[in-house]
């Protein structure tokens, strides 16, 4: 398991929500921080998050001022854990004040534009706070610390168990020189697919989703095999630190959850054998485990095409089984199911005719 720790004034106090080392205090300002992560000893976390910096603003002092505590903060933090983000300030019922969250802001980005996380404009209705989440103009309830609540877990899971889309993209690439071959086309094109559909979905996020579509195959980097390429791409991700990656290199071919589905032969020894089952029977699948099962069969190597087109292309190479046309079932309910979320005909949203 993950430590995280998160600092910063009452907001981050005020979050019973958040399963993080909570070291937030009412009315800290940048200063009061670094002088507790001075006090703070023996820490080696695996992320830090930093949300400070309104009562600064509160309290009149000047941007420089504030600033020169934040750096020590952020320098300080760098000390203590392995990896660091930063918060933005949120907007209030203040005008004034947001002026001077918005100026904070920019300069934090500038000089932080790796760590920094801008979710101002998240919580903005006309130029102020929305008042659906907030207490008193400042503070946030309940709704508001779901929403700040969701934006900093999504992006903490990515920061902690996802590798950059750069990192996804020379991975694959380097799979691509130790096995050659049609699977590379196929996975640049499921990770396109997952990516766009994904940014019609309010509660995914499109560059996890690209990542899930792109490594879905990433086993295959070992040389031309069948269902091996699953379990060693759970492996490779797994050693890695990518959970999520890891889980979906196996459940993008179990749709039905029984490993007895699978249409391809599993070279692999017992125990690995042992291990795929135990991991589809024991795995939750969520929106991404879905979506990854869907467009793997969008996914040709030149171009994103209907399902039935992969159901007959998969079905030549591979044969068919009892399970196959109950698979293809399933895969019709999920793209009926992400219809129904995006809005739209995936079809539409991929341009296939």
């Amino acid at each position: 398991m993950k430590k995280i720790v998160i600092l910063g004034d009452s907001i981050v106090e005020w979050n019973k929500k958040l399963s993080y080392i909570n070291y937030g205090q009412a009315g800290y300002r940048t200063r009061d921080v670094f002088w507790q992560l001075e006090e703070l000893e023996n820490l080696d976390e695996d992320l830090g998050i930093l949300m400070v910096g309104v009562n600064d603003i509160l309290c009149g002092y000047e941007l420089e001022y504030t600033l020169d505590y934040y750096k020590k903060c952020v320098d300080e933090m760098r000390k203590k854990f392995k990896k660091i983000l930063l918060i933005s300030m949120l907007p209030t019922d203040d005008i004034r004040v947001n002026r001077g969250s918005l100026l904070l802001n920019k300069k934090l980005k500038e000089l932080y534009t790796k760590d920094f996380f801008d979710i101002y404009d998240n919580f903005l209705e006309k130029d102020l706070i929305s008042p659906k989440y907030t207490t008193d103009g400042i503070h946030l309830n309940h709704c508001g610390y779901e929403l700040l609540n969701f934006l900093i877990e999504n992006k903490v899971d990515k920061i902690l168990y996802y590798p950059t889309i750069e990192e996804g993209e020379k991975e694959l690439a380097e799979a691509g020189k130790l096995n050659p071959g049609r699977w590379i086309g196929h996975s640049k094109n499921a990770g396109l697919a997952c990516k766009k559909i994904a940014e019609y979905c309010p509660h995914l996020d499109s560059e996890k989703a690209y990542l899930v579509g792109l490594l879905h195959d990433i086993g295959r980097r070992i040389g031309i095999v069948q269902e091996k390429h699953m379990i060693e791409g759970y492996k490779y991700c797994m050693s890695k630190g990518w959970n999520k990656l890891a889980q979906t290199a196996i459940s993008h071919g179990f749709m039905l959850k029984d490993i007895k589905t699978s249409v391809g032969k599993w070279d692999v020894s017992e125990d690995d054998y042992l291990l795929a089952k135990k991991i589809i029977d024991e795995a939750e699948y969520d929106d991404y485990d879905k979506l990854i099962q869907m467009c793997d069969s969008l996914a040709l190597p030149d171009r994103f095409c209907l399902l039935e087109t992969r159901f007959v292309d998969v079905a030549l190479r591979y044969g068919v089984n009892e399970y196959t046309t109950k698979k293809w079932k399933k895969i019709l309910e999920i793209k009926d199911y992400f219809d129904k979320v995006t809005g739209k005909d995936i079809y539409e949203i991929l341009g296939v005719k």
